[in-house]
């Protein structure tokens, strides 16, 4: 079939109104001007007329190649392929990134369940707020804190042998409550009544004075707490929270200690 043919029983119009192309287009496409056209919109009009009047138009279709042949116009979409085939990653690769992605969520994930319960440090213990442990520790030593998980350095100017957190250990009190660490051990208190906050690491047995009221947390260690109640062992590597008074010790949660006035942050 040829295009004439179906010009000599069709005007532009009916054209128009069968196959919805606009009569601008058509009147191109008659005129073999397929210069505004892209290689596939000119067959893709070509391919309308022939679906709407049953049958190959085989001028029109030599005439377009031909055209397109005689031009150095290559449409884009030709060789989209080959470009999404030689820079398209292999499946493979996606899954394994996926499975990346979803190990480093689960990970952190579980990092932050288990830190909930424990204490922020700061990486240097303020001079004004800390106190020497029982021995005398050599200035600007940086000690590897087990329990707290990393390096503190304390300042010279925290440095004072001759004083302990709460009272001079040879100082005679109400009562006493004595902390034993395994090894070495982080831990800080608040005097209730003043807010006053002081903190240190001890490797030797610590005397606190039982005369105030107190907030104690420690870190991630083993030690047990001696007083008249007796001894309790901790040894679970947990970080714990406690009040102290002349009445005694008791275990709290951190919702507790918060409450209390205990600090998020030392």
């Amino acid at each position: 079939m040829l295009l004439s043919e179906i010009l000599e029983e069709n005007s532009v119009q009916s054209i128009n109104n069968k196959t919805k192309i606009s009569i601008d287009t058509l009147n191109k496409i008659i005129a073999r001007d397929f210069s505004s056209f892209k290689k596939v919109q000119a067959f893709g009009f070509i391919s309308i007329l022939e679906r709407e009047y049953g049958g190959r138009i085989d001028d029109l279709r030599r005439d377009c190649e031909d055209y397109f042949a005689s031009h150095l116009k290559e449409e884009v979409t030709f060789i989209a392929p080959n470009v999404v085939k030689t820079t398209s990653k292999p499946q493979w690769l996606l899954w394994l990134a996926g499975f990346g992605i979803f190990a480093l969520a689960t990970y952190f994930l579980i990092q932050s369940s288990t830190s909930n319960d424990r204490p922020e440090y700061k990486e240097e213990i303020n001079a004004t707020k800390s106190a020497a442990v029982n021995q005398p520790i050599e200035a600007n030593t940086t000690i590897n804190a087990n329990a707290a998980e990393k390096n503190i350095t304390i300042p010279a100017a925290a440095i004072d042998s001759n004083r302990s957190l709460a009272k001079d250990n040879n100082a005679s009190s109400v009562s006493q409550l004595k902390i034993v660490p395994k090894s070495k051990l982080w831990f800080g208190m608040m005097d209730i009544d003043t807010k006053e906050l002081q903190n240190s690491i001890i490797s030797d047995a610590f005397n606190i004075d039982m005369s105030k009221q107190w907030l104690i947390a420690t870190s991630k260690a083993s030690f047990s707490l001696q007083s008249s109640q007796g001894t309790k062992e901790y040894k679970d590597y947990h970080v714990h929270y406690f009040k102290a008074d002349k009445n005694g010790f008791a275990e709290i949660t951190k919702e507790e200690f918060v409450t209390l006035g205990g600090p998020k942050r030392w």
